[in-house]
């Protein structure tokens, strides 16, 4: 029954959100208005719902668990399986704003978080990054003018319908995320004391990979019709609304910010920062990411994983896995990825 409530939930939330993009991008295709802000929000909303609720229940360590296990989902597996498909394309928009905003704000997450708290005027902060990001995307975006004939009436009358349509698709679409979430976040506390894990290793694995299942979804789509720099786009930029949004909004409507347990301190936090710095080579040598770099990235988000399985089932395995990728996994893909970068042997350009 658990599980039952949990896949409810979570497929309530994965078609409502598809419904609200649905309806929002057609909306401002009928208004006339650019679809980038409100498809910028609906990429983060169904994270962005779940976190709320988690919030409002006082299980911050799922929060912090969807911030870190979204970031890296999208960083290793999302990035990972699109370069597997077909090397991508590393715009200089990327470069230049992106990438430096991805890994700046997992620095100062990871700083914040040594204090113990995300306090309520750092998420404001975030908030107000999240602004002005957006209104940089809309900047840099191109136009969408409205280009329909409404010299007759009858037309006229189709598109208010049409707006009404839309309108009804967006509430139905907030209305089945809220459902949703609230089924996800219910099923989460008992599915937790079921597998005896923590909320923190249930957000970092299926609550993390869950709710970026759409924005995945559309970067492996976006590789396989050949718009490889939208794949990465979608991907980066994801991580940089999981770091501004989630703990911005949610450390705003919780009494005193969020409280950040000791162990994402020691470990979990200092991961993430050592995978965007780890990663930094494949996105400033040259101007895609390879076949071969893809692979790499999907190695290191399988280590990952089974690190979590490990540790959440306490297996005797544990001390020598830990040892063997301290030992030999990490630096040996560090020095994978960072070698080209550091003895000057950029990669060609891909057409």
């Amino acid at each position: 029954m658990i599980l039952v409530l949990f896949i409810i939930g979570l497929t309530l939330l994965i078609i409502g959100a598809e419904i609200l993009l649905n309806g929002t991008i057609n909306l401002s295709f009928s208004l006339g208005f650019s679809p980038i802000i409100l498809g910028v929000i609906v990429l983060i909303s169904p994270d962005l719902t779940v976190s709320i609720q988690a919030g409002l229940q006082q299980r911050y360590d799922l929060i912090l668990g969807n911030v870190i296990g979204g970031n890296v989902f999208n960083i290793l597996f999302v990035i990972g399986m699109c370069a597997l498909i077909s090397p991508l394309h590393v715009s200089s928009r990327l470069k230049r704003l992106d990438v430096p905003l991805m890994i700046g704000l997992v620095l100062v997450l990871a700083w914040m978080a040594m204090t113990g708290f995300i306090r309520q005027w750092f998420g404001g902060l975030l908030c107000a990054g999240f602004i002005v990001y957006t209104l940089l995307s809309i900047r840099q975006s191109q136009p969408h003018p409205l280009q329909i004939d409404v010299s007759l009436e009858q037309g006229q009358s189709r598109i208010f319908r049409s707006r009404y349509i839309y309108t009804g698709s967006i509430i139905l679409g907030l209305l089945m995320m809220i459902l949703g979430s609230r089924l996800l976040i219910q099923s989460t506390a008992s599915l937790a004391a079921w597998l005896g894990v923590s909320d923190l290793v249930i957000g970092l694995t299926i609550v993390a990979i869950g709710t970026a299942l759409p924005q995945a979804a559309a970067s492996i789509l976006a590789t396989l019709r050949g718009r490889r720099d939208i794949a990465l786009g979608n991907a980066v930029g994801s991580s940089i609304l999981h770091l501004l949004v989630l703990p911005g909004f949610t450390s705003l409507i919780t009494s005193g910010g969020i409280p950040v347990a000791a162990s994402i301190v020691r470990f979990d936090l200092p991961l993430l920062v050592l995978i965007v710095i780890g990663c930094l080579p494949i996105f400033f040598n040259g101007t895609h990411i390879s076949q071969r770099e893809g692979f790499v990235l999907l190695g290191m988000y399988a280590v990952y994983m089974l690190y979590l399985v490990l540790d959440a089932t306490r297996h005797p395995g544990l001390p020598l896995f830990k040892t063997i990728t301290v030992a030999f996994i990490i630096p040996g893909t560090l020095a994978m990825l960072w070698y080209p970068l550091l003895y000057g042997k950029s990669r060609p350009r891909v057409r």
